[in-house]
């Protein structure tokens, strides 16, 4: 598989000093223009190097030795409101997309357990789709893992929409290869972050006790599904993030 290189514009200097839970605001719009981002921090009277600085201690990098449960829900809101540093931008996917847990121990090393599990899990896919068919591409794994394995899955609501347009899934594992390297990351993402996109009807979301969810449909303003057919590793991350961080319209959990 080709892997795309990506450029993302360099963040300024200066300051180290995480920045404060007062700028967290989480911010509705798609994604900002890469180079206008290094303004933009300049605006709010942020540097480049406090974002890093603060990505670095909520993920644990600037003190490895430590033990922490990372604040997903911050991180997500630092990405949407300042975007990620392109050397953090890996991890944090793998946080979203399930690949890394919440959960980083030192002394357990937790996140090289769930890595290997997740491998073996991996290893299994591939295993069962040489089985049925010779393809052993991404897009196959994914199709396979959803029409074969995810739907006896206990706690896996149906999707609706989302693998039946191949243009979608092929624009979202694109912009996936082009940030992680391994197929491993890239599959279990890849199903990540299709689940998050479709997320059903707010009926079906109910009978799964997943009323407070949010999917593609439910963002405001409203995004075009044709906008995923070519989706950057930006757009895609935005989005994704989006539907982590949003909250459903109390109005349609009502009347639903």
């Amino acid at each position: 598989m080709h892997f795309c290189s990506l450029k993302y514009a360099p963040l300024s200097s200066p300051p180290t000093t995480p920045i404060s839970n007062s700028k967290l605001k989480l911010n509705n719009i798609m994604p900002r223009q890469a180079n206008f981002r290094a303004t933009y921090y300049k605006s709010l009277g942020v540097q480049g190097k406090e974002v890093e600085a603060t990505f670095a201690s909520l993920l644990g990098e600037a003190q490895p030795s430590i033990s922490l449960v990372e604040n997903l829900s911050q991180l997500i809101h630092m990405t949407l409101e300042f975007g990620v540093p392109m050397n953090y931008r890996p991890t944090m996917w793998c946080l979203v997309g399930g690949v890394l847990p919440l959960v980083r121990d030192v002394d357990a090393d937790t996140w090289s357990f769930v890595r290997r599990e997740k491998r073996v899990m991996f290893a299994d896919v591939q295993m069962a789709l040489r089985v049925h068919s010779s393809a052993t591409d991404l897009p196959a794994l994914v199709a396979f893992y959803m029409a074969h394995i995810r739907v006896h899955l206990a706690d896996a609501m149906p999707l609706t929409w989302v693998m039946d347009d191949p243009q979608v899934t092929a624009g979202v594992m694109h912009a996936i290869c082009q940030v992680l390297n391994d197929p491993m990351e890239q599959f279990w993402c890849a199903i990540t972050f299709l689940e998050l996109i479709d997320r059903g009807t707010m009926m079906m979301r109910q009978a799964y006790g997943l009323s407070m969810c949010v999917g593609l449909a439910d963002l405001r303003p409203v995004i075009d599904v044709a906008e995923l057919y070519h989706i950057s590793p930006l757009g895609l991350e935005t989005i994704v993030f989006r539907i982590c961080a949003a909250k459903p319209d109390a109005a349609k959990v009502e009347n639903s």
